[in-house]
């Protein structure tokens, strides 16, 4: 199989992502019935699974006018860029059996490499798909880890978690429908008032040669990235979002400042030790802060909010 033509992936990435959650739920959990995740000490936390999830939603729909404009903004191949954590995997097929049998001819043809040519998620976040060893040529033994690793979001102060019950004027249900009756969800509404996430990512080229990551790849994920949550609405997520994003790369592809001392610089300060209300109840760290406490790092803003008055003072 030719390989692909990249630019490998050569040096490591530090990031650090706060998000915003007003009024909605960004992450349930099922084992407790959605409630909004959260910690012993009643901090909310966001899995790596869901942030990582609605990254992948963005890239998926190659119908969607929001590829059309990846694809034109980042000169992406099309081909290079379908999503593995999908039904169908970007075949034009009925169904996930359908999509199976097309990424099994590919394998056959063209071996397992063949996947991280196809899906950039499986590049850039790693893959467990094909765990059964088998003899031969083309063995289904194929467990790579992505050089992308993505961190839960906790809460920088505990939360407050709404539970309320869900009315329905025009049922669906027959029974209902024939006595004119609404229905309800009992407690079926269940959001956090306000809170402020804060999780990091790491980019790591030692394992770029393993998935064939290219610095393109990593080009996508920093522009998806900001738009995880806003561009992924639901009625429980209408309020949550990315409000501060900032990328930081070493100067080498081992380590060349100290990520935690950055990280702890970053994160937002507040005076208070219950829930909060709104961002008014935190003090943000400016590009130029950031620059002058941390002047040897190249960093940069994705999600900038250094021209507010919350930003701190050096």
């Amino acid at each position: 199989m030719k390989r692909r033509e990249f630019n490998l992936l050569n040096k490591r990435m530090f990031g650090i992502v706060i998000v915003e959650c007003d009024l909605s739920n960004p992450n349930g959990n099922p084992d407790e019935d959605n409630t909004p995740r959260l910690l012993l000490d009643d901090h909310g936390m966001i899995s790596p699974v869901c942030m990582k999830h609605r990254i992948r939603e963005l890239l998926e729909d190659h119908d969607s006018i929001t590829w059309k404009y990846l694809q034109n903004k980042l000169d992406l191949n099309e081909e290079e860029f379908f999503i593995w954590e999908s039904a169908l995997k970007g075949y034009d097929v009925d169904g996930p059996v359908e999509a199976k049998k097309e990424w099994d001819k590919l394998v056959k043809k063209n071996g397992p490499e063949a996947l991280l040519k196809r899906f950039w998620d499986m590049r850039v976040f790693g893959t467990t798909a094909l765990e059964k060893g088998e003899k031969g040529k083309n063995a289904l033994n194929f467990k790579r880890t992505g050089v992308a690793t993505v961190t839960a979001l906790t809460s920088i102060l505990p939360l407050e978690i709404i539970s309320q019950t869900i009315t329905k004027g025009n049922p669906l249900r027959p029974k209902l429908m024939e006595k004119g009756q609404g229905d309800i969800a009992p407690f079926g509404f269940k959001i956090v008032r306000h809170g402020l996430y804060v999780g990091q990512y790491v980019i790591n080229p030692f394992r770029a040669h393993h998935t064939n990551t290219s610095e393109k790849d990593i080009e996508v994920f920093k522009t998806l990235l900001p738009y995880a949550f806003s561009n992924s609405t639901s009625a429980s997520r209408a309020g949550v979002r990315v409000v501060q994003a900032i990328h930081a790369t070493h100067s080498n592809p081992l380590c060349s400042f100290n990520e935690g001392d950055l990280f702890n610089y970053c994160v937002p300060q507040t005076e208070l030790e219950g829930p909060s209300t709104s961002l008014d109840d935190y003090s943000f760290r400016s590009i130029n802060d950031i620059q002058s406490a941390f002047p040897d790092i190249d960093v940069e803003m994705m999600v900038d909010l250094s021209d507010s008055s919350k930003a701190v003072a050096v």
